[in-house]
């Protein structure tokens, strides 16, 4: 499994080369920064492909006072 801030966005090809050996936990993902108002996806939750977990749900949580990036939160079944 692989989390977090990748500085990349979806259409970026460091993301079409994660794409290539993980499975992201959305794929229309809500947008992470800037905290406040988020406008720009670059944080991720990615597993490996093939592998047996399923996403159950995947939510970006809005919450400016943490960080400066909107916290992430996947559910997976294995």
């Amino acid at each position: 499994m692989l989390a977090g801030d990748l500085n990349a966005y979806p259409e970026s090809n460091v993301i079409k080369q994660l794409d290539q050996h993980f499975t992201r936990s959305c794929q229309q993902c809500g947008f992470t920064i800037p905290a406040t108002k988020p406008n720009r996806t670059i944080d991720y939750i990615a597993y490996l492909k093939g592998s047996a977990l399923k996403v159950l749900s995947h939510e970006v949580i809005v919450e400016p006072k943490t960080s400066d990036h909107a916290p992430i939160l996947t559910v997976f079944k294995y």
